[in-house]
């Protein structure tokens, strides 16, 4: 298999791997998420005991990308936005309450590892935030995704998301310029304000007029 390229052989050897690992964890009734993180390590160039190694990282790392991109998307398609208005009030509540206790929780132990200022802030940051892939997908395994409290999962998913897509502003700001720019996060958080009102008129009013419009639906 010399002649093939690298990606090629990468990618044969991640499925090869992945197949294996999935029955194993399937059979012992594992969560599979565990299973595709034991595959990436197997394989890692870091893991010197198993033979076989990924070469082409950067490309490995582009279709971890896509598939996070496609899985974020399956979430999307089933969460409408009357769910998230029926739950909004819980889900924002519950959201809110967690970020805050994480931040803080990671705060206070950057604080007593006697780390920098910033490096406790970065630590919060990090800890506020949960895997909605992760979570996707162990709900989808053990098939709670049509459950009820499944619902208010993803709508404080959701609710996560947003706060992330904040947090991100804010520590991408201080960190290229050194300093909390205010006209610049305020701009940022205004840009991402109106991308939202966007998307909500146009997935909620506009295109679903214009599809019955058409007789598509």
């Amino acid at each position: 298999m010399n002649h093939l390229p690298h990606l090629i052989t990468d990618l044969a050897l991640i499925l090869s791997v992945a197949a294996v690992i999935t029955l194993i964890f399937k059979r012992l009734q594992l969560p599979l998420i565990l299973g595709y993180l034991v595959s990436g390590i197997l394989i890692s160039p870091n893991f010197k005991i198993f033979p076989p190694k990924v070469y082409e990282l950067t490309d490995v790392q582009t279709w971890g990308e896509i598939g996070v991109i496609f899985l974020l998307f399956s979430l999307g398609l089933e969460f409408s936005f009357k769910k998230l208005a029926k739950m909004g009030g819980s889900a924002t509540t519950a959201a809110g309450f967690e970020a805050v206790g994480m931040a803080a929780v990671g705060f206070g132990l950057g604080k007593l590892l006697n780390w920098p200022f910033m490096d406790c802030i970065f630590l919060g940051a990090c800890l506020t935030i949960s895997s909605s892939s992760v979570i996707v997908k162990s709900f989808a395994d053990l098939g709670l995704k049509q459950r009820n409290f499944a619902q208010l999962v993803y709508g404080i998913l959701v609710v996560e998301d947003l706060i992330a897509v904040v947090l991100l502003v804010l520590l991408g700001t201080f960190v290229a310029s050194h300093t909390f720019d205010a006209g610049q996060i305020s701009m940022s958080i205004l840009k991402l304000g109106f991308f939202l009102i966007v998307w909500f008129v146009g997935g909620i009013l506009f295109i679903p007029s214009l599809l019955k419009k058409l007789k598509i639906f």
